[in-house]
């Protein structure tokens, strides 16, 4: 399988390139300069972003902040990130994940299986589902990510200021109180043509034999080469870090975009196919205990064979946006995909007791599908009214979201508590299994089955105000929710709807270009929820949760440094898990209040020098004085770079975290603190004529064992990676093709 997979992509590759030297215009070069047009965030400006870096290359000077499209950071009166293309490289790499590049940000603490997406902004437990896809919501969930590869920057917008976007779908997951709040939003963007014309070819090799090539070409043609195409897949399969644990993974993309004087139009499509095996990293221990276990070898796997999970499907994405004068221009964003997952893992977690013994782990098989469509159709105007100019947005849309979830209950009507004690062990020794716990694998050949659907209308409303140093953001959005689901028994509830105005305003004062001071409120408002399967108030309806967000902060620039500092305030309604009679149930109670402060630091140390890093401090406690489980007091990072010459650099990056706090019944316990340390290096230089560009990633270096936190998930914890080195060797084809021409 593997070498047919790497015959066909290298095969495409090759037919590709040939392609490309064969048709006229695709290898010339630029005759006319390609013109900054900014639109809904896609522009072109010498890379993919369009977007200008910050001195030392790690973030961009805009992002994309709602319907406003991009933004000079200064001026956006919340915490934004830009992640820069420089970043992506150099910290993710051909076979890395955005969590190893989202750590960086001191709001956001990560801590996942990798057959997981699971993050925390200030403390609000969220996952993929907050993640737009080329300004497209409601692709992923907690068990479906974006595709890696296809990423070309990411911008990341720190507090409930989802309403500026359009519809944001929930549902997180299966876990409900994951899927409650929206503590943020994630944009990514996929990579688009270049300024200039490239043909690469990537090898890669990571973990225990994890052997990767992908294809990357880009071209722009036709009449002042406002047309781009770009192409690009990857394909990896081997063992990784993590003792006995396999990947297989292929994908393919393609980008196709024009952009002239008066319009800017984005089509994307991708294909992937991803297996994991040997990577659940998720376990659970009783509130009846009294401390945890230590930490065992990251390096051991704690599945037995044959346990994985696969995911496959595929995306599209539409991005238009036509100006219609000077002043005004009408866009519109949508997408359509379709993801399946098949697996056979333990189900929800791995659970021991303070010993480190497998403590009623179970074992199942689960066929789910996620089907998305969505639209969204917008205008864009500015007006100056006396001293005062307004920036107005305001657009419409749609988005639609079918469930198919089928396991071993539904349709065979095997219990999960069936799987009882069919793995048991010890996680420092022997992990043993019984034959039956294969007798519950029907993960290939279980069915559709309907789960929920979710459909949200939304009506968006903005306006910057500028008046001289002054900045005023006033925005509101009108959702109309419908949810309809079908509970573990067969029974489909009534269709739940909900109608709700959330509003986000916003002021900032800027004395000068490099300094700006503010303060900002934005709220969020989840759909309802179904209570699902494993509780005893399976199918109960829980009411919409409201998030609310005060920010107070200052920003400021000096020299070739960029500084943030933000005090925030979060308060949402409080989704726990609690027991009656010994019996586990979900609801609603009280409140939880996330408070802190976010410091954050990149740019331009001296020459040669460059950094990153930032620092948090959360105190998130509920009404009744008790710790939000999982939460942390202090967590940060802080990165170096050396670049000795311009085409070679060395960085290292330095991550900790406060101990995790959880609510026993005997008291809260927490987690010993950890820290761990990263060091990504490259190289560019020549082979014989060929230039490439080499690259190494060392993901904890010393290979720490230790526990992570996991917010909002109960007595949920996290076992970390082990020491994951990834080399890489990029080779430019094109410049070699034109040496021998």
């Amino acid at each position: 399988m593997k070498k047919k997979n790497g015959k066909l992509l290298t095969s495409i590759m090759c037919a590709l390139i040939l392609g490309s030297f064969s048709v006229p215009g695709f290898a010339e070069e630029a005759t006319a300069p390609i013109e900054e047009y900014s639109l809904e965030g896609l522009v072109i400006e010498g890379d993919s972003t369009g977007k200008t870096n910050m001195p030392g290359g790690f973030q961009n000077n805009e992002a994309r902040f709602g319907i406003f499209g991009d933004k000079d950071i200064m001026k956006v009166p919340m915490t934004v990130h830009s992640i820069s293309e420089k970043t992506l490289e150099q910290q993710m790499g051909p076979d890395g994940s955005l969590q190893d590049v989202l750590s960086n940000i001191p709001g956001v603490t990560v801590g996942t299986s990798p057959i997981k997406t699971d993050f925390s902004i200030r403390g609000m437990a969220g996952n993929a589902a907050l993640m737009n896809y080329n300004n497209v919501p409601g692709f992923f969930v907690m068990a479906i990510g974006p595709e890696d590869f296809t990423i070309g920057s990411m911008d990341v917008v720190v507090g409930p200021a989802a309403t500026l976007t359009g519809s944001q779908q929930s549902s997180s997951g299966s876990y409900s109180a994951a899927s409650m709040g929206t503590p943020g939003s994630i944009n990514l963007y996929t990579k688009r043509a270049l300024k200039d014309d490239h043909i690469k070819y990537t090898q890669s090799l990571a973990g225990r034999g994890n052997y990767g090539e992908a294809f990357d070409i880009s071209q722009r043609f036709g009449k002042d080469r406002e047309w781009g195409v770009r192409v690009y897949g990857q394909t990896n399969e081997g063992g990784l870090a993590i003792s006995g644990a396999k990947i297989n993974r292929q994908n393919i993309s393609v980008d196709i975009s024009r952009e002239t004087e008066k319009a800017n139009t984005n089509f994307f499509y991708t294909y992937f196919d991803k297996k994991n095996s040997g990577t659940d990293r998720r376990f659970n221990l009783d509130t009846k205990y009294s401390f945890y276990p230590k930490a065992p070898d990251a390096d051991k796997n704690y599945e037995i064979p044959g346990m994985y999970q696969q995911r496959y499907g595929w995306l599209t994405t539409l991005n238009h946006e036509q100006k219609m004068d000077e002043n005004s221009s009408w866009f519109i964003n949508a997408g359509k995909g379709e993801t399946f997952i098949r697996r056979f893992i333990y189900n929800g977690d791995i659970k021991i007791d303070n010993l480190g013994n497998f403590a009623n782990t179970t074992v199942w098989s689960q066929h789910f599908a996620v089907q998305n469509t969505y639209f969204q159709a917008g205008i864009k105007d500015k007006v100056k009214i006396g001293a005062t100019t307004h920036n107005l947005s305001a657009a419409v849309d749609r988005s639609y979201r079918t469930w198919y979830n089928n396991n071993q209950n539904f349709e065979h009507g095997i219990n999960h508590g069936a799987g009882l004690n069919l793995v048991y062990g010890n996680i420092y020794d022997s992990i043993l299994w019984k034959p039956e716990a294969y007798d519950r694998d029907y993960s290939r050949s279980l069915g559709k089955r309907f789960s929920n659907r979710e459909m949200d209308v939304s009506l968006n409303i903005a306006d910057n105000i500028e008046l001289g140093k002054w900045n005023l953001m006033v925005a509101g959005t009108r959702r109309h929710g419908s949810f309809l689901s079908r509970n573990a028994k067969g029974k489909v509830t009534e269709d739940n709807h909900d109608i709700n105005w959330t509003p986000t305003y916003g002021i900032s004062y800027a004395p000068t270009n490099d300094l700006t001071l503010y303060a900002s409120r934005a709220y969020s408002i989840s759909r309802g929820n179904v209570v699902g399967s494993g509780y005893e108030n399976e199918g109960e309806y829980l009411s919409p949760v409201k998030t609310k967000n005060d920010e107070y902060g200052v920003k400021f620039k000096h020299k070739n440094m960029f500084y943030s500092l933000a005090y925030f305030d979060l308060k949402q309604a409080n989704i726990i898990d609690y027991k009656v009679a010994g019996k586990t149930y979900m609801g609603i109670s009280g409140m939880a209040n996330y408070k802190g402060v976010d410091l954050s630091a990149t740019g331009k140390l001296a020459d040669k020098w460059n950094m990153f890093g930032g620092l948090e401090y959360l105190n998130a406690k509920q009404d009744n004085g008790k710790p939000v489980d999982g939460s942390v007091k202090w967590h940060g990072t802080l990165g170096l770079e050396y670049k000795p010459t311009e085409s070679s650099s060395i960085t290292g990056r330095f991550n900790f975290s406060d101990s995790a706090s959880y609510n026993f019944d005997a008291g809260v316990r927490k987690l010993p603190t950890w820290k761990t340390f990263d060091l990504f290096a490259s190289q560019k230089t020549h082979l014989g004529s060929a230039p490439v560009t080499f690259r190494a990633q060392c993901y904890n270096l010393f290979n720490s064992n230790h526990w992570i936190g996991k917010t909002g998930e109960g007595s949920k914890f996290l076992l970390s990676s082990p020491r994951t080195i990834v080399v890489s060797a990029e080779f430019e084809l094109d410049k070699l093709w034109k040496k021998h021409k």
